[in-house]
């Protein structure tokens, strides 16, 4: 990989950090929920983001962050 490719590679991934931070911003403003899931980057549908008002989750993230909050709890015991 040339020093021009991994420039341009920075630039893409520095520009999707800056379009999920200002997409996070742009929903916690207006309550609404996030087009982007936060965790992955992978769209939330939209039926989703309608049914539950501030959602930052795609389905799969969500179930792994209930799944780990799950087995922590589990742990304690």
């Amino acid at each position: 990989m040339t020093e021009d490719e991994r420039g341009q590679l920075e630039v893409e991934r520095v520009t999707e950090l800056a379009l999920l931070r200002h997409r996070r911003h742009h929903a916690a403003l207006t309550g609404g929920s996030l087009e982007f899931c936060e965790a992955c980057g992978n769209e939330i549908p939209e039926p989703r983001r309608v049914a539950l008002a501030g959602v930052k989750l795609c389905i799969e993230c969500k179930r792994a962050e209930e799944l780990a909050t799950k087995r922590m709890v589990n742990d304690e015991f």
